[in-house]
């Protein structure tokens, strides 16, 4: 079956309006251009050869964009949401849709671009910082209410603390695979050197005893080849459920504790940072929590291409 198509009802303007939307997002296109014929219909007096329908893809999603008349307008009760990667992803399409829109209608991610079309720029996969417990998810809630453009450092951050626990940030999420796949990609020097570390960066380990009081010891290199030098030590192996690791460098000194348990559709993977001191904790709550959702996002593809077995 071939895929629903979205069609959306402008008055003189499609045409102006698709040209943007296609310039907006990659992997875009114009498929077909459609002209009003001669016709004595009252509604289409006065458009003969004027365009009527456009078919046109956006990302590869099919629409079209009828030149109907001023008879309906767009509202806030359908839109149209962009999932994005980073929060310079954000930016962009948050810059570029609003250019024109009405302040007015801007409000946690939502936006009207200057066709009157509503959009909810978001980071991918919010709606995972609302399926933790109670408190967190009002602490979030609290976070995005003020925002118009969704800043996504103070979302995940007021996921990640609890004033209760001021040392500690916790990241979680439920991911697809059984608890021992998930562990056996924790535990194998090959593969963690695949995945280990935020989007981009790559590892070089000299050290991986991945035993009890086993040194890990590796540089993290970022995307501009600066090195990380990291020197950690395993306290606690308890497959397939349980991993403490001991971040042993002054800065940004921590325990690690990865917690793993069956949920319905995957394991729940739990990622707790103790750090020695909350100060520490609070200035790493800027930048720590969006890492780990890399992270976890490097772990499901490494899952994905290298199946346990």
């Amino acid at each position: 079956m071939d895929p629903f198509v979205t069609c959306l009802w402008f008055d003189r303007n499609g045409e102006e309006a698709v040209a943007f939307y296609v310039s907006v997002f990659p992997d875009s296109r114009i498929v077909e251009t459609t002209r009003y014929p001669d016709s004595d219909h009252p509604a289409h007096t006065g458009r003969s050869g004027e365009v009527m329908v456009i078919r046109f893809e956006l990302r590869g999603q099919p629409f079209l964009a009828l030149n109907g008349g001023p008879q309906f307008h767009f509202s806030e009760s359908v839109s149209f949401v962009i999932e994005c990667a980073t929060q310079e992803e954000i930016d962009h399409y948050w810059e570029v849709l609003s250019e024109g829109g009405d302040p007015e209608a801007q409000q946690c991610g939502w936006l009207r671009d200057r066709f009157g079309l509503s959009w909810q720029i978001a980071p991918k996969g919010i709606a995972r910082l609302f399926q933790s417990d109670a408190a967190a998810n009002q602490r979030v809630m609290q976070a995005m209410t003020p925002m118009k453009k969704l800043e996504m450092a103070p979302l995940y951050a007021a996921a990640a603390f609890s004033p209760d626990r001021p040392s500690v940030t916790r990241s979680m999420r439920t991911i697809p695979f059984s608890p021992e796949a998930i562990f056996a990609a924790l535990t194998d020097p090959e593969r963690l050197a695949r995945w280990w570390g935020p989007s981009g960066f790559t590892n070089d380990f000299r050290t991986c005893e991945v035993r009890p009081g086993g040194l890990w010891e590796f540089d993290m290199i970022g995307p501009d080849g600066t090195r990380y030098r990291n020197e950690t030590r395993f306290l606690e192996i308890e497959a397939p459920q349980k991993l403490v690791i001991e971040h042993l460098r002054e800065v940004h000194y921590f325990l690690l504790t990865v917690t793993l348990s069956h949920r319905d559709g995957g394991t729940l993977l739990e990622w707790e940072m103790d750090f020695l001191d909350p100060a520490e904790c609070e200035k790493v709550l800027a930048y720590v929590p969006v890492c780990n959702e890399e992270v976890f996002d490097r772990l499901e593809d490494e899952l994905s291409r290298f199946p346990f077995s």
